[in-house]
């Protein structure tokens, strides 16, 4: 079914649809949002299949308004997206999959959990692989970095915490 924060109306989500498909093309990351669509399909299929839930169940949740603002503003955002098409396509696919790892453990919040796990390791491996490229004193540049590693991990720490406590509602 659809999402209740559309009050199970599918005009607010086909105008939302229209409208950040033509953004998404125009802004040349098309594919981007079309992996991340067909992965969390053919998955919600695999999901479904696993743990004997409905498919319209597991495939859901992309009718939210939530996934609506991800797939076509965040996942495309050129300034947080890799540069080559590849390496989005990779990124939106690579997502999905670990959304569907986070399954198994919650089922709540995953999407978010899973472009922070997603976002966190391209930011360590583009920090040791600029490390690793310097060719002098590379201990000093990873050094360097060390503050940014240690702000991101204390911010993740502190949200997983506050989410945890409750602070942040979410529903059980």
């Amino acid at each position: 079914g659809l999402s209740i924060q559309w009050g199970n109306n599918i005009w607010p989500m086909l105008v939302i649809r229209m409208l950040g498909t033509v953004i998404v093309y125009r802004a040349k990351r098309f594919h981007v949002t079309f992996t991340y669509v067909i992965s969390f399909i053919f998955f919600a299929f695999i999901r479904s299949y696993l743990t004997g839930d409905a498919f319209l169940a597991e495939v859901a949740p992309l009718t939210g308004p939530m996934y609506q603002l991800f797939i076509f503003f965040m996942i495309t955002d050129p300034a947080t997206s890799p540069a080559s098409r590849k390496g989005q396509v990779l990124m939106a696919a690579g997502i999905v999959i670990i959304d569907l790892l986070l399954h198994k453990v919650q089922t709540h919040s995953t999407l978010f959990y899973a472009g922070f796990i997603y976002f966190l390791a391209r930011f360590c491996w583009l920090h040791i692989r600029q490390a690793g490229s310097l060719q002098k004193d590379w201990l000093s540049a990873l050094r360097s970095s060390l503050l940014r590693w240690t702000a991101v991990s204390v911010l993740a720490f502190a949200a997983t915490l506050t989410y945890r406590a409750g602070a942040i509602p979410h529903q059980t």
